[in-house]
């Protein structure tokens, strides 16, 4: 598989097909900003694209690398929550509608 077919599949998925946007940028391009999590998918994937792999065991692996990064999301997020909760509980931080 090339890298390019797994960004294929990979863009499929993602809401508004902006990771084939990104992943077609040059680095100066990429640093200027936009949806940073189409451009820190494209990342992770190159990241671990190898391209001496089968197609199963690639795509096994990005299946390894976006669950890392969901987990890692999910760990930012309950902390998140954690600090909204001590604040709500020493009345620092109003509860939202």
């Amino acid at each position: 598989m090339k890298l390019e077919e797994l960004m294929a599949i990979v863009d499929k998925g993602y809401g508004d097909g902006n990771l084939l946007e990104y992943f077609n940028k040059s680095q100066k391009e990429r640093d200027n900003g936009g949806d940073t999590l189409a451009l820190f998918i494209v990342r992770e994937i190159e990241d671990t694209f190898e391209p001496t792999m089968t197609d199963s065991a690639q795509l096994d692996e990005a299946v390894i690398a976006i669950d890392n990064a969901v987990d890692q999301l999910m760990d930012v997020r309950f902390a998140l929550d954690t600090a909204i909760t001590e604040k709500r509980r020493a009345g620092k931080c109003l509860p939202t509608a």
